[in-house]
């Protein structure tokens, strides 16, 4: 029987559909099937490398930890009423009550910062204790007695030496502990007795400079002060301690060696009784 065109042209149409749809059938059945993809329940924050154990220190050693920030503050205040008495009246008498309240502020500090690096949170100011310190750029050394920031034009207030900190150095420090430090006794090979150069005396250019030290002390105990306060309250907030780290030896002998690469071994002392005394304080709670 001869077919018509059109039913020619019908039959050939039907004859490719059915061959494209068993081509279709075959390749469903012989490619590869995808696996779904796996879903990783396990995120990466920043208390990554903190202990599996849980952070459960006691109400007790919570206290504990905070009576150090407490001391800090108090002597950072005790500093701050040395600075007032000082400037207002440099003497050699004020001059030592101020280098004493300095020292005590500083160590007490660095208690308080040993608790702070057990805090998940661990963010210390870059504002309050870095180091090391060039001391020509803030003010006189030996051989150049114009340099600084004493010297110059720049105007002494927080915004600028937050601007001035670090920005081009690691070692210019325009704010701080190591600021503080310099500013108050000088280069220790000049001369001229570090309080004298906080006086009113000779020619105008000395009164200026001495001016502008008495400015810049008192600026740098007031910033001390703001500055830790935002610190502890961070640490208040947080309110939890990794006192696992306590276990770790590595951990405890670095951080003790770095401290006594800068203090003296009465403060690397202290730390570690310090140490000692709030993880006693969980054993005698569980008792």
């Amino acid at each position: 029987m001869m077919l018509n065109r059109g039913a020619m042209i019908a039959l050939k149409n039907f004859v490719l559909v059915l061959s494209a749809s068993i081509l279709l059938a075959c390749s469903e059945n012989d490619a590869p099937k995808l696996e779904e993809p796996v879903q990783n329940s396990t995120t990466t924050d920043d208390h990554s490398q903190l202990s599996d154990a849980p952070l459960n220190n006691t109400k007790a050693q919570t206290e504990f930890a905070n009576k150090a920030f407490l001391d800090t503050l108090t002597a950072l205040d005790a500093l701050s009423l040395a600075v007032t008495q000082f400037t207002d009246t440099p003497n050699e008498q004020l001059f030592n009550a101020t280098q004493a309240r300095l020292t005590q502020a500083h160590n007490a500090y660095r208690v308080s910062s040993a608790f702070l690096a057990l805090s998940p949170a661990h963010e210390a100011s870059k504002f309050l204790d870095s180091y090391p310190l060039l001391p020509g750029y803030l003010d006189s050394v030996e051989g150049y007695p114009n340099s600084g920031i004493i010297h110059s034009e720049i105007p002494l207030n927080v915004s600028t030496l937050e601007d001035e900190f670090q920005f081009s150095d690691s070692m210019y420090l325009t704010l701080g502990f190591e600021a503080f430090a310099f500013i108050l006794n000088g280069d220790p090979d000049s001369p001229v007795a570090p309080w004298r150069r906080f006086n009113d005396e000779g020619t105008d250019k000395n009164k200026h400079t001495a001016e502008r030290r008495r400015q810049y002390l008192s600026l740098l105990s007031e910033h001390l002060v703001s500055e830790f306060k935002k610190q502890k309250l961070q640490f208040e907030q947080l309110g939890i301690l990794n006192l696992h780290l306590l276990q770790d030896d590595a951990f405890k002998q670095a951080y003790l060696e770095a401290e006594a690469a800068r203090f003296d071994q009465s403060l690397v002392q202290k730390i570690s009784e310090q140490w000692a005394a709030v993880e006693q304080l969980k054993t005698e709670e569980a008792l």
